[in-house]
């Protein structure tokens, strides 16, 4: 199979991510584009951030489609101050450092 870009509806995507992940995810389209894009990564992406939402926030969890813009937002209890203040980097979370757990 290529992952060639295609033309993709994001509408389209965000249903097939939300339907993959399964549980309880409300799919809001505001106004649908497409993109030329590899619809299977695409479709990986937004179901990672769905099941980050099940497994790190708190319910409902929304998936909303606003042209080409995708957010996905829940009523969890968001990012430490510490980390906002701090900014994002990759591989930090909000966790404790696991060496200094182990200590």
């Amino acid at each position: 199979m290529s992952s060639r870009p295609n033309v993709t509806p994001c509408a389209w995507a965000s249903r097939r991510a939300a339907a993959a992940v399964g549980g309880e995810v409300e799919v809001r389209i505001r106004e649908d584009e497409v993109v030329e894009t590899d619809p299977r990564r695409v479709e990986r992406i937004l179901a990672n951030l769905v099941t980050d939402t099940h497994r790190h926030g708190a319910p409902p969890v929304l998936l909303e489609v606003d042209g080409t813009a995708v957010r996905v937002s829940d009523h969890g209890p968001g990012f430490p101050d510490g980390l906002l203040a701090e900014g994002p980097r990759r591989f930090r979370t909000g966790a404790r450092d696991w060496a200094s757990a182990s200590a």
